[in-house]
């Protein structure tokens, strides 16, 4: 998201320094074509420097000193957290500076700050969001959530701009998997992890194999849960069935030439491969939280389930009736006037000043 709102911010305005622990990862080289100033706090290659100044940083230092110690202190005009855990933390320690805080994720659902002990409890989290000018969500869900749990006030809702341009560009390239267009493709993209759900996901595809429609799984994606989805995937005996190709730099050209996306999310503050589903027209089915229900508009736009039992009934209703699924495609396409990225961008401009 982030890559995105950078590729489209108005560089007459703003002068951007992006700061990153490690200057590595998939969207290397495509951060290092933008605009920008990249500052990274462990540099590849430092060796034993780099894990010590990696345990300072993560374990021993005060947090005021870390940030006193990493932080560009010089010519910033506003300081922005764009994700929860050790950047807001980090940046909630500067004063009289101007800050903002992005959030992401509904953190009493997903209390991943708490449990991986970045705070120590959640009245020192509350109190580091309060530290910021504005925090912005997004989703509602995710805003009202802030402001009941956290009790905060300077609060508002922007939604993950999709890249349309970007999209459109890159759906045409070679698909980068083999997909067997004679069978029914499905796929479900995310992070390798226990909130996205894909262990509940493979048991479902082993009770539609009893189904006469030919079929096939796709799930992109990379993550700590690799392993145990694996070892899943075999003892459920789905080798044939389900593909996990890992991270896919382009999952666009893959994602139109499929019959159907589904997410068996756990929880999601706002799903930005359900909102490049319907964007490409692809029908979704998710399970029935915070972000997809936002997006698809309780029903209006796809399929929300609300509990396991019916999210395999749905995918089995779209596999072997014709007119649900194409009722969920039609409801897939009308959304697709929705995104615009230049209108998310100019509100976070606004914002930004």
């Amino acid at each position: 998201m982030l890559l995105i709102i950078l590729r489209h911010l108005n560089y007459h305005r703003f002068e951007v320094t992006v700061l990153v622990m490690n200057d590595v990862g998939a969207l290397y080289c495509d951060f290092h074509r933008l605009p920008v100033r990249i500052v990274s706090v462990i540099p590849i290659g430092d060796g034993l420097w780099a894990k010590l100044k990696y345990k300072l940083i993560y374990r021993w230092l005060p947090i005021w000193l870390v940030a006193k110690w990493v932080v560009p202190q010089l010519g910033i005009d506003m300081y922005v957290a764009f994700v929860e855990g050790v950047c807001t933390k980090l940046l909630a320690s500067l004063h009289r500076v101007k800050k903002v805080a992005w959030v992401h994720s509904d953190l009493i659902q997903l209390p991943w700050t708490l449990e991986k002990g970045i705070y120590q409890n959640r009245e020192k989290e509350i109190k580091a969001y309060k530290q910021f000018d504005k925090v912005i969500c997004v989703s509602h869900s995710v805003e009202r959530m802030m402001c009941e749990h956290y009790g905060l006030e300077k609060v508002c809702t922007i939604y993950n701009p999709i890249d349309e341009s970007d999209i459109e560009k890159k759906k045409e390239l070679p698909c980068t998997i083999e997909v067997d267009e004679n069978v029914f493709n499905i796929v479900a993209i995310g992070r390798l992890t226990r909130p996205k759900g894909f262990d509940h996901l493979l048991p479902i595809v082993k009770k539609l194999m009893q189904e006469e429609v030919k079929f096939k799984v796709y799930i992109l994606g990379e993550g700590e849960e690799r392993k145990a989805l694996e070892r899943q995937q075999h003892e459920l005996r789905l080798d044939d069935v389900v593909s996990m190709p890992g991270f896919i730099a382009n999952p666009y050209s893959i994602l139109k030439n499929m019959q159907l996306l589904v997410c068996p999310s756990i929880a999601e503050g706002y799903s930005l491969v359900i909102a490049e589903a319907l964007y490409l027209g692809v029908p979704v089915i998710s399970m029935d939280c915070s972000g997809p229900s936002e997006l698809l508009e309780k029903e209006r736009f796809g399929e929300l389930c609300s509990d396991w039992e019916h999210f395999y009934s749905a995918i089995k209703r779209a596999m072997v009736e014709k007119n649900y699924f194409i009722d969920l495609q039609q409801r897939a396409v009308q959304r697709k006037s929705f995104f615009s990225t230049l209108q998310t961008v100019k509100e976070i401009e606004n914002l930004l000043g």
